[in-house]
């Protein structure tokens, strides 16, 4: 018994360690070029009825149910969605440049978490560049899965932006 609650003690320890060791926050970015225009681009991010066409999130659950709220566009155009598989959860656009920024706060109600959203649109001589970078603030008991977040993060971002870029391109 006393051996059962030294592991447990120490497994604890450990892991508290981590937590005040590890990141307060993470971050990941991903980039593509298209050779279309920079407001083409613009316009798939910018209205969420338009993520359909480009966001893998879409192929994870076929049963999600979406709904739209606000402006079709600028702060305050919003997506909420249903999902057995994911949970529920929203994501609003808190901030917007057309044609060169999209801030976006993502809500996964299931977790009870928060992440902003950041697209950025660069137009260069025949295309156009495209960054979209996630992050989160990280509690303190939630610091030791940074990494874990960005991983999963990363592996859908970057098929959703290949998607996105033979979308424009096909559509320029």
């Amino acid at each position: 018994m006393k051996k059962g609650f030294y592991i447990v003690a120490f497994i604890s320890f450990l892991y508290f360690i981590m937590c005040l060791l590890s990141a307060k926050h993470f971050e990941v970015a991903c980039n593509v070029s298209a050779k279309a225009k920079q407001d083409d681009a613009f316009a798939q991010v910018a209205s969420f009825r338009n993520w359909k066409n480009w966001s893998i999130w879409f192929n994870h659950d076929k049963t999600v149910h979406v709904t739209f709220s606000g402006p079709e566009t600028h702060v305050g155009a919003a997506m909420q969605w249903e999902s057995a598989e994911f949970g529920n959860g929203e994501i609003y656009i808190t901030d917007f440049e057309p044609y060169r920024f999209v801030r976006q706060k993502m809500i996964f109600k299931k977790f009870d978490s928060e992440f902003i959203s950041e697209f950025y649109f660069e137009e260069k001589s025949e295309s156009t560049e495209v960054k979209w970078l996630m992050k989160k603030e990280l509690g303190f008991l939630e610091r030791p899965f940074g990494f874990v977040y960005a991983k999963s993060m990363k592996k859908d971002m970057e098929p959703s932006l290949q998607k996105l870029r033979s979308l424009i391109e096909t559509r320029g």
